[in-house]
């Protein structure tokens, strides 16, 4: 009975793990789709986000400055048109 309860819960663990890196990849999909939506620089947009989103942990009225259509991130992220 015991080696079965290891397997269940070594089971449950596993499931956990791939549950939080589904999440973790959902979450970089959207980034990425809301990035080339706003005809952003993919790389720009998730290195500038990544940098600034710890600033932001104890006011999130800051995380409007890392939404793609703000100023700040156009200014840094937007493609550059070939004219």
């Amino acid at each position: 009975m015991a080696v079965v309860l290891r397997r269940v819960a070594a089971g449950k663990r596993t499931i956990d793990r791939c549950s939080a890196q589904i999440a973790a990849s959902s979450i970089i999909y959207s980034l990425v789709k809301t990035a080339k939506l706003n005809n952003l620089n993919i790389y720009a947009y998730l290195e500038t986000v990544l940098l600034y989103m710890p600033d932001y942990k104890n006011e999130p009225e800051g995380i409007e400055e890392l939404m793609p259509w703000s100023d700040m991130i156009q200014q840094r992220c937007r493609i550059k048109s070939k004219s």
